[in-house]
């Protein structure tokens, strides 16, 4: 699967497993054809580690819409060098300016305490660092909400 393309092996091999998680997901190859324009075997060829064809844009957005997450999106924004996260504060942002202080200060600080208790010894060790990574990931989700919070409320000028 590597020749002529960008990225190494194992991040298309990630892009099949995560496809397949994506279809499981959405009730299997023949569920999932009735939501997508791709019949079952198509579908199922998509999943396949030995098949190099790999599903359509539009056939893993059908799914993730029916699913309600975006498994295969999130693995291609992070070799893009992103991370995912919702942007359910653009619905009502003055509502989650309100409620967003106190988890910020929260998620962002318990980061910090576990960066802190890992660098005790002068040193932050790969297997520390991989523990404070989901605490890491809470904060800069809860530093995202409130910044498209802000965004969407200063879009709306002096309305509230």
């Amino acid at each position: 699967m590597n020749e002529g393309r960008q990225l190494p092996a194992r991040d298309y091999a990630s892009l099949k497993a995560e496809f397949r998680d994506l279809v499981e997901a959405g009730g299997g190859v023949t569920r999932a054809a009735r939501i997508t324009r791709v019949n079952a075997p198509r579908l199922s060829n998509y999943c396949s580690s030995q098949d190099p064809s790999f599903a359509p844009v539009d056939v893993i957005a059908d799914l993730e819409a029916e699913v309600g997450e975006p498994i295969v999106t999130r693995i291609l924004a992070d070799l893009s060098g992103y991370v995912l996260v919702r942007k359910a504060a653009v619905e009502h942002p003055v509502e989650a300016i309100d409620r967003a202080a106190a988890p910020v200060m929260q998620a962002v600080g318990k980061a910090m305490m576990e960066l802190a208790t890992a660098l005790s010894d002068g040193v932050c060790t790969p297997q520390e660092a991989a523990a404070i990574l989901p605490t890491v990931a809470t904060a800069c989700a809860e530093i995202h909400n409130l910044d498209e919070a802000l965004r969407a409320r200063a879009a709306k000028g002096g309305a509230r």
